[in-house]
C-alpha cells in the first residue's frame, strides 16, 4: 500500500481528484475524511490502534482480493502549515502503528513558493493577519501557529525513513510535475509498482492561487466574515460580505488585476534568507534529488 503525505500546495488535489481514484490499477481507499476521523484527529488519550485497524483493514483486504494497490492520501499527515505542522512527528507515529508495512509518498516545493502559496490559502478560507504578521507570529505558547521549521523536509523525510526504511519512501518535486508531468507520474507509478500507460488530464489545473489584488482584499473582508478556525468570531455580515466576495471574483481574471504585485514574494524571501539552504543540500545528497536544477536555495 501507499501513503501519501502531501506536502500542502504540491498537487496533492490534482492527485486525489485525477491520478489515484481513476488509474485501473489503483484503490483509493484512504481518503482525507476517514484519515482525519480514525488518524489525525483524535485526542491522545482517544486515539487507538485497534478501532483504526478494525476500520481501514476491510478495505485493504477488499482492494488486495480485486488485486488492486491500495492508496492513502491526505495533506494533512504531514502536518498543517498554518499551525506549524506541529503534530506531523505524532501522525506518523500512529500510521506505523497502524500500517506497519506501506510505502511513503512525499511531495516537497520549493519554500519560498510553497509559503506563499500557503499564506494566500490562509486568506482564502477566512485568516486575517498580513503576511508578515503570519511568518512572525507571537510565541506565547498558547496554540500552534506558523514556523519556518515545518518547511525543512528533511526532517519528515528522515523520520519516515527511520520508520519504514529509506527504500520505502519516494520523494518528488512539485516543480517536476510542473515541467515534466509525464515523468513524474512515471517515477511514481514505477515506485508503486503499478502500469504507467494509462493518460490522465495532466494540463487541468485545481485551486489556482488568487491575485495579489484578491488576497489584500479577501484578508478585509475576512475581519467581518469569520466563522473558521482561523477567525473562530460570529460573523457580522455574512451575506454581505459573500456579496461583495463573489462581485470582486468577476473582475479578478482582468489582466491589470492579475499583473498587479504586493511584493509578497520580496517579503517571504527578507524572511527565509538562507535558513533552509542546509536542509536543501542533505535532502540532495541523501535522496538523490537534483533540487539545484528547480533553483531550491542551497547556499
Amino acid at each position: 500500500m501507499l501513503i501519501h503525505l502531501g506536502y500542502h500546495k504540491t498537487a496533492t488535489t490534482w492527485l486525489q481528484q485525477y491520478y489515484f481514484p481513476c488509474h485501473s490499477q489503483i484503490d483509493f481507499v484512504g481518503k482525507h475524511e476517514e484519515l482525519w476521523s480514525q488518524i489525525i484527529s483524535p485526542h491522545g488519550f482517544d486515539f487507538d490502534v485497534e478501532i483504526a485497524r478494525a476500520f481501514f483493514y476491510p478495505k485493504l483486504e477488499s482492494a488486495r482480493c480485486d488485486n488492486l494497490f491500495p492508496v492513502f492520501s491526505s495533506e494533512r499527515l504531514s502536518g498543517n502549515p498554518h499551525s506549524g505542522g506541529y503534530d506531523s512527528k505524532i501522525i506518523a507515529d500512529r500510521l506505523k502503528q497502524v500500517f506497519p508495512d506501506s510505502k511513503i509518498l512525499i511531495v516537497i516545493r520549493k519554500q519560498d513558493e510553497a509559503i506563499l502559496s500557503s499564506y494566500k490559502q490562509y486568506i482564502k478560507v477566512g485568516g486575517i493577519c498580513t503576511l508578515r504578521e503570519y511568518l512572525h507570529p507571537p510565541r506565547d505558547g498558547r496554540i500552534p501557529l506558523f514556523r519556518l521549521e515545518h518547511w525543512q523536509y528533511h526532517k519528515l523525510i528522515d523520520y519516515y525513513a527511520q520508520l519504514y526504511g529509506k527504500t520505502q519512501i519516494q520523494v518528488l518535486c512539485y516543480e517536476q510535475f510542473k515541467q515534466s508531468p509525464r515523468q513524474f507520474l512515471t517515477e511514481l507509478a514505477e515506485f508503486m509498482g503499478i502500469s504507467d500507460e494509462e493518460y490522465f488530464p495532466i494540463t487541468t489545473k485545481i485551486n489556482e492561487s488568487l491575485s495579489d489584488l484578491a488576497i489584500l482584499l479577501k484578508r478585509r473582508i475576512n475581519r467581518w466574515h469569520g466563522n473558521d478556525s482561523l477567525y473562530p468570531i460570529t460573523p457580522k455580515f455574512p451575506k454581505c460580505t459573500q456579496f461583495l466576495w463573489n462581485t470582486y471574483l468577476k473582475f479578478e481574471h482582468y489582466p491589470r488585476i492579475q499583473k498587479f504585485n504586493a511584493h509578497f514574494s520580496e517579503c517571504i524571501q527578507d524572511t527565509i534568507g538562507d535558513f533552509y539552504a542546509e536542509s536543501n543540500r542533505y535532502l540532495s545528497e541523501q535522496y538523490q534529488l537534483d533540487l539545484n536544477s528547480y533553483d531550491y536555495r542551497m547556499s
